[in-house]
């Protein structure tokens, strides 16, 4: 999500690890493996049940073959009984920000820190054409790497028209998009692109699938129109309530979009759409 509730919340890391991603065989149903530069990549496939989840106690008794979960907090031993229970999991990973309750928020160069974003002020954008921070966020794929996750959702990784106090143009947003990407898939992680309305189109290449926050309801989900036309994903995450599923989920089939209703909060609360 380019901008969650969840950002405002305390966390901790329980430790950023070395490690390089094992991924096994899964059926067609929950998702499958894509050759990559670095090796087999997991992306997901059209229709598959989701769910994400990034505050509170995660329910891991969701009927939902995919979840996605924090890299930070969620514990190894939780993604490991995901995978032993047959899902797949997706990591949360906030490659364009540097957010104020995490263990490495103090290591990002003063002069690399932006502009809050726009509904979270203990969350900044950082300039992404800078070493350290694309060192740093190498670091955060090394954990989710280290506990075995499928795939990574680069979330924050485009600022979509947001003023990050930076001259960041579209050719270093795509190009950071890129290496992410590709250090995603140099670990065996799958890439997906969070939020990244600006920039889909120019980045369809190096993504195996989309996560987009809100499209139905803003009438955006035509800028995934190239991740449509390659066959790739697009899920969507809608705020609502259950009664809002009449109006949301036709808008949601009818783009093409493999759409959830979440509250703000990205709790355990979750209506799929049928």
């Amino acid at each position: 999500m380019e901008e969650r509730a969840g950002a405002s919340r305390p966390g901790a890391l329980a430790g950023v690890l070395a490690g390089v991603l094992a991924l096994a065989s899964c059926g067609e149903a929950r998702g499958t493996l894509v050759t990559t530069t670095g090796g087999p990549a997991f992306h997901p496939a059209a229709g598959a049940s989701w769910q994400v989840q990034l505050t509170g106690t995660l329910d891991t008794t969701v009927d939902a073959s995919l979840y996605e979960v924090d890299a930070f907090d969620a514990p190894a031993a939780t993604i490991d009984r995901l995978h032993a229970a047959g899902r797949h999991v997706i990591c949360f990973v906030s490659v364009g920000t540097d957010e104020s309750w995490r263990d490495d928020a103090m290591m990002f160069p003063p002069a690399t820190v932006g502009n809050p974003l726009a509904r979270f002020p203990n969350e900044r954008w950082l300039d992404t054409r800078d070493a350290t921070v694309r060192a740093l966020m190498a670091t955060r794929l090394d954990g989710a790497a280290a506990k075995r996750c499928d795939g990574v959702d680069l979330s924050n990784i485009s600022p979509d028209g947001a003023d990050t106090g930076f001259p960041l143009t579209q050719a270093d947003v795509v190009g950071f998009a890129s290496v992410m990407a590709s250090e995603a898939h140099r670990r065996g992680l799958g890439a997906g692109l969070g939020g990244g309305t600006a920039i889909a189109t120019d980045a369809v290449g190096s993504f195996e699938w989309a996560l987009s926050e809100g499209c139905v309801a803003a009438g955006s989900c035509a800028n995934f129109a190239a991740f449509f036309a390659a066959s790739k994903v697009v899920l969507g995450v809608e705020f609502g309530a259950a009664a809002d599923v009449a109006t949301i989920c036709p808008a949601a089939r009818s783009a093409g979009v493999d759409a959830i209703i979440k509250t703000p909060a990205y709790d355990a609360f979750r209506v799929p759409c049928p």
